[in-house]
């Protein structure tokens, strides 16, 4: 039986460990995603960043309240099951792809009816305390009164609390595209689409 030097044991264990470690990606490659998603309306790429166990929450203006709808997959051209809305073709299908740089997390945007959003770029800020649309829409209830149970009003909190909002604004005065990125599994261990806002631009109320 033929013996191994030392070097070749050495070099034999290397390569056991040498394996490269393949990282979740970043947030700011899973926002990116997210907008080419959008911008290519490819249903099966929007897909793929949410997780099939949490799913993703969509906000909807409903009269003068804001009401949600939950799902496992997303159709971008039926995004409220049940009702029948239309994603026009806004500001958002820009062409441009942001770079991680661009990402914006200083700036606070704010969005004026009739008018647009009042910077242009892409904005990052979290949602634990400002933006807690979707606790607001459960604890509140829509029009009808109706109101989520402690159990999920709990369970979007903590959603919330995990997550980032992104407001991608291509064209200043423009509309943009408002998503949450939430990091469910951990520091470091991916982000996840979790929840697409369509009541922030809605000035129907």
């Amino acid at each position: 039986m033929m013996k191994m030097s030392r070097t070749a044991i050495a070099l034999s264990l290397l390569g056991m460990v040498a394996h490269p470690v393949f990282a979740a990606p970043s947030f700011e490659e899973t926002a990116r995603q997210v907008i080419i998603a959008f911008q290519q309306r490819d249903n099966a790429k929007i897909n793929a960043l949410i997780d099939k166990k949490v799913g993703m929450y969509v906000l909807y203006r409903i009269g003068a309240g804001v009401d949600y709808k939950w799902m496992k997959s997303f159709d971008i051209n039926k995004p409220i099951p049940g009702f029948n809305y239309l994603l026009g073709q806004v500001g958002w299908f820009s062409e441009h792809i942001p770079v991680d740089n661009e990402f914006d997390h200083h700036t606070e945007v704010e969005y004026v009816c009739e008018k647009g959003w009042d910077h242009a770029g892409f904005f990052v800020s979290y949602t634990g305390t400002n933006n807690a649309l979707l606790t607001f829409s459960m604890v509140n209830g829509a029009d009808n009164g109706d109101q989520a149970s402690d159990t999920r009003i709990a369970n979007a909190r903590r959603l919330e609390l995990q997550s980032e909002r992104v407001v991608a604004v291509p064209k200043e005065w423009g509309d943009g595209l408002i998503f949450h990125l939430s990091e469910l599994h951990g520091l470091g261990k991916g982000w996840s689409l979790t929840l697409l806002d369509l009541v922030t631009e809605d000035c129907s109320a």
